[in-house]
Order: structure tokens, then sequence, then C-alpha cells
């Protein structure tokens, strides 16, 4: 019996292990992805939005400038973000998960 749970617990460590890896290698290309892309076009949205927001703006006397004026704001927070994403706390809670889950599954 005692070799049957030994067995159960290292396959679980090797299930772990590789969600762990696999957590990493997603979250590095997520982070190259978005980082990419707001790196190559987010200053494009940021200046897109603030267009819009001066277009409207310019149509309603300004009286949608507190509207305007937030969305821009939260785009360019927006881009911002994007362009610093940080994959270790991603992977890092993927990998804390499948630990968990492992250490549950073999009693630990």
């Amino acid at each position: 019996m005692s070799e049957m749970f030994d067995k159960a617990k290292e396959t679980a460590q090797n299930v772990a292990d590789q969600a762990k890896e696999a957590a990493q290698n997603v979250a590095d290309q997520v982070k190259d992805t978005v980082g990419g892309l707001a790196d190559d076009h987010g200053d494009k949205v940021s200046d897109a939005v603030k267009s819009a927001g001066d277009f409207v703006n310019d149509k309603t006397g300004g009286s949608l400038s507190g509207v305007t004026d937030k969305v821009s704001e939260l785009t360019d927070t927006a881009v911002n973000a994007a362009k610093s994403v940080n994959d270790d706390s991603v992977a890092g809670q993927a990998a804390d998960a499948a630990k968990d889950a492992a250490d549950k599954a073999t009693g630990a």
C-alpha cells in the first residue's frame, strides 16, 4: 500500500511540475504578445481615443468633457499596464495552485 501511495505522490508532483512549466510558458507568451502589441500600437490607441474625445467635446460644446477626459485617462492607464505586463505573478499563482492540488491529492 505504501508503494502505491509513494507512486501516486510522485505522479502528482510530476503533474504539478509540468503544470508550473506550462503556466510559465503561457505567461511568457501572453507577456510577449500583450506587451508587444501595447508597445507597437498603444500610443495610436491613446491618440485615437483623445481625438475622439476632442471631436465629441467640439460637437457638444464641452458638455461631456468630464466623460471624455475619464475615458482618455482610463485608456492611457490600460495601455501603460499592458506595456508593463508582469508574467511572474501569473505564473507564480498557477504554480502555487498546481502545487496545492498535488498536495491535496497526495495528502501532504
